[in-house]
Parts: C-alpha cells; structure tokens; sequence
C-alpha cells in the first residue's frame, strides 16, 4: 500500500470568521467621504438619568456609575443605563476609548440588593428575574463585543457586579486603595456577567477559585499580584494616570486598535492557524489605511503620529 503523501498528513485549516470591517476590504476612500456619525450618546433619551453620567472628552467616553450614597450599587434602571449607551458607543466613529469608572470611594459595590430582594418572595424568584439578570449579563456581551478599547478605571471599591464588569473591560487600572472581590457566595448568590469563564482566564484557575470560594474582598496589591490589574497606581496619581493611559490608547492607530481588541477577545476560542489566519487577514485591511504610511513616516521622522479615523 503506498504511504499517504504529504499534503494528506498536513492537517486541514480551520476556517475562521473574517474580522476586517467590510469598508477595510475596499480601496481606501478620501477622509472627507466619511459617512455621518450617528446620534451621540450625549443625546441619548436617558442622558438625564443621574445614577449614571456620560461624557465624551476628545474621543475618551466615560460611563460614571454615580451614587456615592450607595457606593454606587447598580439598579435595573442604571444597568439599562449603560446598556443603551454602550450600543450607541459601539455606533459612534467619533469614540476612540471607552472608561468605565465610579464616583466617590466605590467603583460599584454591584447590584443593589435592596431591589433585588424585591425580586424575591418566599424560596421563589417573581416574574421577571430572568429578564432582570439577563440585562445584567448584556453588560458583558456588549462590552466584549465593542470595537473600542475598554479600561476599567478602578477608583475604589469593585465586588460582585463590580469586578465582574471590570473582567470584560481590556484593561484594569487601581488606585492603591481600591478592594476587590466576588462575595457572593456569602450572600447566597452565585456569580454572574460570565465571572466563570473570564476570571480563570485573567487569573488563572488557581487563584480564581479562591476568590470565588471564598468571597474574601482583597487590596488592590493582592489582586495585581494575580495578574487581574495593571497598573495599581497611588489615589492622589490616579485620576492623571488614568488621563494618561486613555489619552495614549486614543492617539493610536484606530483599525490597528479594534482588530488587535478583537483578537484578544476571541483568541481563546481559535487554535494557532486560526490566530494566524486573521492576523493576515487583519494586516491586509491595514495597508488600506493612510495610518500605515502616517505611521511609518511619523517613525523615520521621529515625531509621534497623528492618525485620523480610519
């Protein structure tokens, strides 16, 4: 029987799904042809919602969680809040990065469990719970789903909800003071907003387990020292340091940033020829852009690069 031949060994490619924009697969077109931005989030119909401020500062929009009387605990109405704004963010060609952050002592110290146990009666959930938690898990497939950049902008306080919603950011930044924890299963509750998938995934399965377990609430060093944040930054630093971060992330390239976003967030479900496949297909949409040549001419002539929306 003759041996089977090479191109029989090689195993077969694993087709991937494309993560060029549409507009990246065509020639490039003329900056002033851009088409309109949608309607800001400025304008959004629940702009006047104070549980939640919105603002957009050069391209950097922040989501505030704003009750410092509570800690900044999230209501049903502040989670359809941030919904509504993450969708129109996602539509928005005029927002380069997002931050998610908390006035006050507290990042969020998560759902508000006055109302939640307004959801229960007796050993039975009402009508509606399902609804209810699955608008807080929404949070997490549209944070991960954004093509902007996210940071979690640690400011205090972050357990249950909290540091659920931190995990489906990009990037975390602490200040030195803020805590962090799931102490859920001290309250007879389970964590959610996909904390079982996201947390090995950042942490490892090790310490993930004893912050699940456990729902110990840990200093910001600790949960550095698991790998969940970076950087931790000294409280009177923070606020500039965080300017800092967002206005570097804002200043690069935008198609380089929301393809390198997207790899990160599905790496996990693609084998090597997968990665390698839409790292092609994402370099060939590059060299559709003006930033490729603004960016390489910006290097030779050792000035930083000013790039456009691509």
């Amino acid at each position: 029987m003759p041996a089977p031949s090479c191109a029989s060994r090689r195993p077969a490619r694993r087709r991937s799904r494309c993560i060029v924009p549409r507009a990246a697969r065509r020639p490039f077109r003329s900056p002033s042809c851009r088409p309109c931005s949608p309607q800001s989030p400025k304008e959004s119909p629940l702009s006047d919602h104070e549980g939640v401020v919105y603002t957009n500062d050069e391209g950097v929009a922040t989501i505030r969680f704003n009750r410092p009387a509570t800690l900044n605990a999230l209501r049903a109405v502040d989670i359809l809040r941030v919904g509504e704004l993450l969708r129109e963010i996602a539509v928005d060609e005029g927002v380069r990065v997002v931050v998610l952050t908390g006035t006050g002592r507290a990042f969020t110290s998560g759902e508000d469990l006055n109302e939640l146990s307004a959801h229960l009666d007796g050993d039975e959930a009402q009508p509606g719970h399902e609804a209810h938690l699955d608008r807080f898990q929404d949070l997490t497939r549209l944070l991960l789903s954004l093509p902007q950049p996210t940071v979690a902008a640690i400011n205090g306080v972050a357990v249950g909800v909290g540091a659920e919603l931190s995990l489906a950011c990009d990037i975390r930044i602490a200040a030195q003071s803020a805590r962090f924890g799931f102490p859920e299963v001290t309250r007879g509750l389970l964590g959610t907003n996909g904390v079982f998938k996201l947390l090995p995934r950042v942490a490892g399965s090790g310490p993930a387990a004893y912050l699940l377990l456990s729902g110990e609430i840990v200093d910001a060093a600790t949960v550095a020292g698991f790998g969940i944040l970076a950087p931790v930054v000294a409280d009177e630093e923070f606020p500039a340091a965080v300017a800092a971060l967002t206005k570097r992330l804002a200043s690069n390239a935008t198609l380089s940033m929301r393809l390198t976003k997207r790899l990160l967030v599905d790496e996990p479900g693609l084998d090597l020829e997968g990665v390698l496949a839409r790292e092609a297909e994402g370099m060939a949409a590059c060299l559709f852009t003006p930033d490729i040549r603004e960016g390489t001419t910006a290097f030779l002539e050792d000035r930083p690069a000013a790039f456009g929306a691509s």
